[in-house]
């Protein structure tokens, strides 16, 4: 509803514009055909140029330019209401009620054509009809003749035919037939529907009318025949009567129509009046259709300025309270109060921000990665505060750190990297060069199924007295979170990198559906990969990924459950209940279809699919169940 009534308001508006030149410069000119195309234009183009969408490219430093700023003001409201419709849902509240209120309306306004159309059905029924060639005479003393309908011509038999006012009149109902002005005025009745609270439609209407008896009125009314116009105009207006100057001979349209006698034979056309028109459609056209683009200048190439959805990570939380400062304070509540600030303080037009946890709630690393998945978001940003482990901590400043692993977006983290250490080094001070956890690992760094870039930031060091008074004060926090959001700007304008080469395909991770393992103390959760490795998640929210062997000589896995996972390239591929032919490449699923990957190992492989079992048999289930054999959705290419 909100985007209706929007467009509505911007027809509404370039209605009102081009309607206002026609009253200024076109209104009252003799030129009347013109007039007719042009106030049927005036609906067409102002319904079709809100729907049209040009992108203006500008550098970055011309965003205070008046035409730009002026661009913008329309261009601001509709990116407002497209981000407020995305984000609509169904609700029977007061915007229900006015869509239903707006229908009801429109519906009103049909059910008035369809009467009207009854009511000329039931004339034409009810009355003699003669044949004049093309054109069907009915004579009746219905009210309001006489008057005209497509090729039927209604007249009013106490008027004399034969007489020269009578003439007159006919021809100029039949000018109005053989002028096809019905097709007109249905084409503005059905438009009126619709978008009947457009008030500048209502006056076209009218306008049209009118122009439609100048045009009839030229065309019937022969040359220097003054009074016989006059009083053909008079005896339509009061059929019965032929009285002098009154009051009603003052109603406008039919003074407008007298006025217009002397103009049919004096004519004075101002061709510039219709030239004017050409700058105002083009006004109304840049000022609807032209959207500002900003283009960056990045490494003296323009890139186009995008939007982009960042997820904000504040790390641990619940019963987690990371790194604990001397005087107590908790890094879980740092990194919830920067991350609030970024959403809070966020402006920018390109950037949505969204947060993995907005309270102090307990959520798992897998969790996390899976919350970034299901939002398909451009990037990933984990907020933690560090911790030194030696008395005295000379360790101070702001680090960041990068997956340890190959990954196709390695490219584009080390860009957003950049430009943050850009903008967050101009209020604290930051290590420009990127660190690895490579002994443990960071899930939300290292996970398989991510597909964006992704980067942790310590933003200092909670045992250092010079960093913990940074950050625990709220305006300092403020400063930081505005120049993260500043990188954020500057990344979604900046020109993208290439996607590099890695092996995601071999890091799908397989869960182990055999007798339950016993784990380690410090041990989370084990997984498999297809490749034949291991996947340890530790209680403290790290991970590592490690060979089988490693796995089993420090105890995560035990050596009997080592047997089927090494040779699994070997085992027997079920997906969605399908057997899959010796030597299936798993590398033909996109990962992200991928709903549940199990392992069947030993004795309960071999018992359930024999002799084909016995290496093993990897049980696999999609999220489109339809998809079978030949039909499963093949594994995108990482550079298309």
């Amino acid at each position: 509803m909100l985007a209706f009534a929007y467009f509505l308001m911007k027809a509404t508006l370039a209605s009102a514009i081009l309607y206002g030149y026609y009253w200024i410069a076109l209104r009252n000119k003799a030129f009347h055909q013109w007039n007719r195309f042009y106030l049927l234009s005036i609906p067409v183009i102002s319904l079709l140029v809100p729907l049209v969408k040009i992108p203006v490219w500008h550098p970055a430093q011309t965003e205070n330019n008046q035409v730009i700023q002026l661009l913008k003001v329309v261009s601001t409201g509709d990116e407002f209401v497209e981000t407020v419709t995305r984000q609509e849902t169904a609700r029977f509240d007061t915007t229900l009620f006015l869509a239903i209120a707006y229908a009801l309306v429109a519906l009103m306004v049909f059910g008035a054509i369809l009467f009207t159309l009854k009511k000329i059905k039931r004339l034409i029924s009810s009355s003699p009809l003669q044949e004049l060639g093309d054109i069907k005479f009915i004579n009746t003393d219905a009210k309001g003749t006489p008057f005209s309908f497509f090729r039927y011509i209604f007249w009013n038999h106490k008027i004399d035919l034969q007489s020269e006012t009578g003439q007159h009149i006919f021809n100029h109902e039949l000018a109005h037939v053989r002028e096809k002005h019905s097709l007109d005025k249905l084409f503005i009745q059905i438009l009126l529907i619709p978008f009947w609270a457009n008030p500048v439609f209502w006056l076209i209407r009218r306008e049209l009318a009118l122009v439609h008896e100048f045009i009839a009125d030229q065309k019937s009314v022969e040359q220097q025949d003054t009074r016989a116009f006059a009083a053909m105009i008079l005896q339509t207006a009061f059929p019965q009567q032929h009285l002098p100057l009154t009051n009603a001979f003052f109603y406008s349209p039919i003074k407008r129509r007298l006025r217009m006698l002397t103009r049919i034979h004096h004519p004075k056309f101002s061709y510039v009046s219709r030239l004017l028109v050409l700058p105002v459609a083009a006004l109304v056209f840049a000022a609807f259709t032209l959207k500002p683009k900003t283009l960056a200048v990045t490494g003296g190439k323009l890139s186009e300025e995008r939007f982009i959805t960042i997820m904000i990570d504040p790390g641990h939380g619940g019963d987690d309270n990371g790194a604990i400062a001397p005087d107590g304070t908790l890094e879980k509540d740092i990194n919830l109060a920067i991350a609030k600030k970024i959403q809070k303080l966020n402006k920018e037009k390109n950037v949505q921000i969204i947060l993995s946890r907005e309270s102090d709630q307990a959520i798992s690393v897998k969790d996390r990665v899976a919350l970034a998945a299901k939002a398909h978001i451009d990037a990933f940003v984990s907020l933690h505060v560090n911790v030194s482990d030696k008395p005295g901590n000379e360790n101070s400043g702001i680090e960041m750190f990068v997956s340890r692993n190959p990954q196709a977006y390695a490219g584009f983290t080390r860009l957003m990297a950049s430009l943050i250490s850009d903008e967050v080094g101009k209020v604290y001070p930051i290590n420009r060069e990127l660190k690895q956890n490579k002994n443990t690992g960071v899930w939300v760094l290292d996970a398989p199924s991510i597909h964006y870039a992704s980067l942790l930031i310590e933003c200092g060091y909670l045992n250092n007295p010079k960093d913990l008074a940074y950050l625990k004060s709220a305006q300092n926090q403020e400063k930081l979170a505005q120049s993260l959001l500043q990188s954020f700007s500057r990344y979604a304008s900046a020109p993208l990198p290439k996607l590099e080469s890695d092996n995601h395909s071999t890091s799908i991770i397989i869960h182990d559906s055999s007798a339950p393992r016993k784990m380690s103390k410090d041990v989370k959760s084990v997984d498999y990969t297809v490749d034949g490795n291991v996947v340890v998640i530790f209680k403290n929210g790290t991970a590592r990924k490690m060979k089988i062997d490693e796995a089993e000589k420090k105890g995560y896995i035990a050596k009997a459950q080592a047997g089927g996972v090494l040779n699994i390239q070997n085992c027997l591929f079920i997906v969605d209940g399908v057997e899959m032919a010796p030597g299936y490449d798993i590398n033909v699923l996109d990962p992200k279809s991928i709903k549940e990957i199990n392992v069947l190992k030993n004795w309960e492989a071999a018992a359930r699919y024999g002799e084909k079992g016995k290496n093993g048999v990897v049980l696999i289930t999609t999220r489109d169940q339809s998809n079978k054999g030949d039909t499963l959705v093949p594994r995108k290419d990482i550079h298309s």
